[in-house]
């Protein structure tokens, strides 16, 4: 069991720790990736995700370009993304029970109406991470994001925890200078 873990935790990137950019390169790389994929996004857009993920990054010590991939990866960078029937809200396509699981006294109706806010979605996003940084490592807490921590009981990557990775390396290569 230890070789297929070692084997797994080899082949698996784990989550990149925060690392501190200026955030005009990161507003310039998400811009070009936006770019890339589909259109620019409207001016000022990039500069405000680029403060958000930053803000995550700092609070759950990931990079933001990490944030800025899985945010791409689950929304399309679009505040109002509604996934799963409804069930998840927002740039993070968080459900309402991970909201709770970091604000415990909100009802299900607020933990939703806080995904729309810009600040308390950074708090929620950054605190819950960190949570999942802490309980599941580095390495498995990208599966745990995307599949929820009932549901991960394989040690396997899927389709979008793959999407987070790949999204990441293109925007990081769309650096200033990189």
């Amino acid at each position: 069991m230890i070789a297929i873990l070692a084997a797994w935790v080899m082949t698996h990137p784990p989550i990149p720790a925060y690392q501190s950019l200026p955030l005009e390169d990161l507003s310039y790389a998400i811009n070009a990736h936006a770019e890339r994929k589909y259109k620019a996004l409207p001016p000022g857009v990039s500069y405000e995700l680029a403060r958000e993920f930053d803000a995550v990054g700092r609070l759950a010590d990931v990079d933001p370009l990490f944030i800025a991939g899985l945010t791409y990866t689950e929304s399309r960078w679009s505040g109002g993304a509604l996934g799963d029937g409804g069930a998840s809200v927002g740039l993070y396509q968080m459900v309402a029970s991970s909201v709770r699981s970091v604000l415990p006294r909100l009802s299900r109706k607020q933990a939703r109406k806080a995904l729309a806010d810009p600040l308390q979605r950074v708090l929620c996003a950054g605190y819950y991470w960190r949570r999942l940084i802490r309980r599941y490592g580095r390495t498995r807490a990208a599966v745990v994001f995307n599949c929820g921590p009932v549901r991960c009981k394989k040690l396997k990557h899927t389709r979008v925890t793959r999407g987070y990775f790949r999204n990441y390396k293109q925007i990081r290569g769309g650096l200033k200078g990189e």
